[in-house]
Formats: C-alpha cells, sequence, structure tokens
C-alpha cells in the first residue's frame, strides 16, 4: 500500500496536469479566435470611418450594434460583410474614404443613385470576390480603360471602348449605357462568347457593327440604339440564335434587313426605327407576332401579308410603302417578294419593247415615204425618155404639155406641112427625141365619126 504522502502528491500532480491542460486549450483557443475577432474588427472599423452609414446610430441604449445589423449590410454566418446595397443614400465624394481592401468576403456591392463623384478608385480591384458591381446613375468620370466588369450606365465616362475588353472571357452582362462613349465599337467583343446582355445604347459610338458580333452565341440583349452607327446590319447577326430583344434604332444604318434575321429564332423585340435602311420588306416579317418597329426608314414595297395586326406606326414615315393596313395607299401589280432592282427590271422590260416598236414605226413610214417620192421621180423620167412609138404611156395633160412646150402652141415656125386633114410638125420632147405630130383642122377634129 503506497504511503499518504505519495497519494496526495498524485493527486495534485494530476490537479495541475488538468489546469496546464485546459489553459493551454484556451490559450490555443485565443490564438486562433483573434485573428478572426480582428478581422470583423477591420470590416467594423472600414465601414464606420468611410462615412457610408453616419446617419445610421451605431448604439443604442448604450449597447453596440453589430454592423451586420446597419442598413444595407448582409453578413455570412461568419460575420464577415458579403453584401452592401445602399442604393439612394447621398454619398457624394466619400468613395476615397472607402477601404475596399478590408472586405475580401464581399460579393454584391451595389452604389447607384448615390451621388457618387470623382474616378473609381483603383481599390476596388481588390474585390477579387466581387460578382455583381453596379455603380449606374451617379456622376463618376474617367476613362473606360481603367474600367472591369461593370454596370456604369448612366454616367459621364468618356474616350472609346478599349479592345482589351474581349479579355474579359467570364463576363456575361455589360452596360455602359447614358454615357459619353465615342468610337468603334471593338471587333474583340465577339471574344466574349459568355456575354448575355451587351447594352451600349445612349452614347455616341459611330463606325459599323462588327461582323465578329455573331461570335457571342449566348447574346439574349442587344441594345446599341441611340448611337452615330453607320453601314449596314451584319449578316452574321443571324447567328444569335438566343437573341431576343434587338435594339438599333436611332442611328443610321442603311442597306437591306438581312434575311438571316429570320434565324434569329428566339427574337422577341426588332426595333429597326429611325434609320436609313432601304429595300422591300423581307417576307418573313409576316411570320414575327411579337413587337416590331421599322418606322422612319426608306423601306417600299408592300407591307407582308400576317394572320395577325400590324399598326400603321410601326412602319410609318417610310419612302413608298403600301398594302392592306390602314394609312397605306393599296399594293400596286408588283410581287411582295421583289426587289427594287427588280422591280425596275419588270418596268424596263414593258418600256423597251414599245419604244423599240414606235422607233421601227416611225423608221418604216420614213423608208416608205422615200421610196414613194424616187418612185415617182423615176416614173416620171422614164416617161419622158420614151420614144415617140411609147407616147401613149403619157397621160392626157402631160403629153399635151409636153407637145405644147415642144411646138410652142404649134407655132408657125414648127410647122413642116400642110395636108388636107391637117398641119404637120416637128417637135423636140424634153426627152432629147425628134418627133412628127400632125394637128388636125378644126372641122376635122369636131367630127365625130373620126378615129
Amino acid at each position: 500500500m503506497a504511503p499518504p504522502v505519495s497519494i496526495s502528491i498524485l493527486i495534485v500532480a494530476w490537479v495541475l496536469c488538468n489546469f496546464m491542460h485546459e489553459t493551454t486549450m484556451i490559450i490555443a483557443a485565443g490564438c486562433v479566435a483573434e485573428p478572426k475577432s480582428s478581422l470583423l474588427e477591420q470590416e467594423a472599423k472600414a465601414l464606420l470611418e468611410s462615412g457610408w452609414w453616419s446617419w445610421w446610430s451605431n448604439y443604442t441604449n448604450g449597447t453596440s450594434l453589430s454592423h451586420c445589423k446597419w442598413d444595407g449590410i448582409k453578413c455570412n454566418e461568419g460575420g464577415h460583410v458579403t453584401k452592401i446595397d445602399i442604393t439612394g443614400a447621398y454619398l457624394g465624394d466619400k468613395n476615397r474614404k472607402f477601404n475596399f481592401s478590408s472586405f475580401p468576403n464581399l460579393v454584391f456591392l451595389r452604389l447607384c443613385h448615390t451621388g457618387l463623384r470623382g474616378s473609381i478608385p483603383p481599390e476596388i480591384g481588390t474585390l477579387s470576390k466581387v460578382t455583381h458591381l453596379n455603380l449606374s446613375s451617379n456622376n463618376l468620370t474617367g476613362h473606360l480603360s481603367n474600367l472591369a466588369s461593370l454596370t456604369l450606365s448612366s454616367n459621364q465616362f468618356n474616350g472609346s471602348i478599349l479592345p482589351e475588353i474581349g479579355n474579359m472571357k467570364n463576363l456575361s452582362q455589360l452596360n455602359l449605357h447614358n454615357n459619353k462613349l465615342v468610337g468603334l465599337i471593338p471587333s474583340s467583343l465577339g471574344h466574349v462568347s459568355n456575354l448575355a446582355s451587351l447594352t451600349l445604347s445612349s452614347n455616341q459610338i459611330n463606325g459599323s457593327i462588327p461582323p465578329e458580333i455573331g461570335n457571342m452565341k449566348n447574346l439574349i440583349e442587344l441594345y446599341i440604339n441611340n448611337n452615330n452607327i453607320v453601314g449596314q446590319i451584319p449578316s452574321t447577326i443571324g447567328h444569335l440564335t438566343k437573341l431576343q430583344y434587338l435594339y438599333l434604332d436611332w442611328n443610321q444604318i442603311s442597306g437591306f434587313i438581312p434575311k438571316e434575321v429570320e434565324n434569329c429564332s428566339s427574337l422577341w423585340t426588332l426595333s429597326l426605327s429611325h434609320n436609313h435602311l432601304t429595300g422591300s420588306i423581307p417576307p418573313w416579317i409576316k411570320k414575327f407576332e411579337h413587337e416590331i418597329d421599322l418606322s422612319y426608314n426608306n423601306l417600299i414595297g408592300k407591307v407582308p401579308n400576317t394572320s395577325h395586326y400590324f399598326q400603321f406606326e410601326q412602319f410609318k414615315g417610310n419612302k413608298d410603302l403600301c398594302g392592306d393596313i390602314e394609312g397605306f395607299p393599296p399594293w400596286p401589280p408588283f410581287s411582295q417578294n421583289t426587289s427594287p432592282s427588280s422591280q425596275t427590271l419588270i418596268r424596263l422590260k414593258i418600256l423597251v419593247p414599245v419604244i423599240i416598236f414606235f422607233v421601227l414605226l416611225l423608221f418604216g413610214c420614213s423608208f416608205l415615204s422615200r421610196c414613194g417620192v424616187k418612185k415617182t421621180k423615176f416614173v416620171s423620167r422614164e416617161t419622158k425618155n420614151v420614144d415617140l412609138f411609147s407616147i401613149w404611156n403619157y397621160d392626157g395633160k402631160i403629153a399635151y404639155e409636153d407637145i405644147i412646150e415642144s411646138t410652142a402652141d404649134f407655132d408657125i415656125r414648127y410647122c413642116i406641112g400642110i395636108g388636107g386633114y391637117g398641119s404637120v410638125y416637128k417637135a423636140q420632147l424634153p426627152s432629147g427625141k425628134k418627133v412628127v405630130l400632125k394637128k388636125l383642122h378644126r372641122l376635122e377634129a369636131d367630127d365625130p365619126n373620126f378615129d
């Protein structure tokens, strides 16, 4: 049996060991918890120093209120800030006071309609987990070359869209509506194959729509309206089979409506108004049963017949449209599928034969008229050249006139003899022939029995 002293020593040792173990665990736990607590305090401090929540009371009845319960803030289960949405709260130029690097877990940041001024701070690039960033409807300035994947509508951004935007392979939405952007739409946008919504409306973008836009196979919304776009609608737009909304109105687009647009089988809205489109309305339009606007262009021809009712407002302001829609004149006798060049060809096929007929008729009449004159002159000349024995070929008037002229009205100078029945004269006809003529005496000439 162990002595009592030994037992007491063992008990004390066991108690000390347990105490040391618990102390070690507490210290270790404290060492692990301290960084977590420090990070949460850093987030709370950054929010407080930003001045964005100066209107929000951080204390209620002397008790600190967790920043996760502040207006517009959401945290995850660990207490880290994952969402900030203070839409409508006026911030002014306080964007520089916000320490973006203090929020490594931030996923959602919406600061639209907050009156932010100045340029976008570069620290915003430290938000590596952000999937939604909306800074629209503010007074931000700067060049687009400094921007990343953002919704920046209704600001004052100028400059052009740089080709480097094509490197944003994971971009699914780009909204640059209502800024002061100029220049061309970069063809590198065709490399952003995941883009589902592209909004470039209400800027000063010029040039033509690049054909590479047809490579964005996942595109659902395309808004390029209210710019200075020129040229034709690229046929590659027919590759966008998922496209539902196509807005190209209020530009300077020319040429025909490409037939490839028919391949956009998901298309719900087609707005091409206020451009310089020419040609006829393609027949596939009659199968389009949703919203369409082709007004104020230079389209001609017939509005295709359809099972549903098109309204005049959808086509008004064009050069020469007609059809069964109230407000348009009736359709002329040309096929609805006939292009302007084909209509011109049809008119030429009708007019040219008519013109040729009248020209030939005119030449024919002129030719016959000239032949008739020549024949008359020839006959007269031939008649005058006959000899004495062909004298009866003359009609009485011509023969008598020639005789009277040749004999000077039977002048005595041409008389070569007088016989029982009359006087004999010698004369030379206009043809040069010399003839002998006999003029009967009056009594013999009046005798009805004389043959």
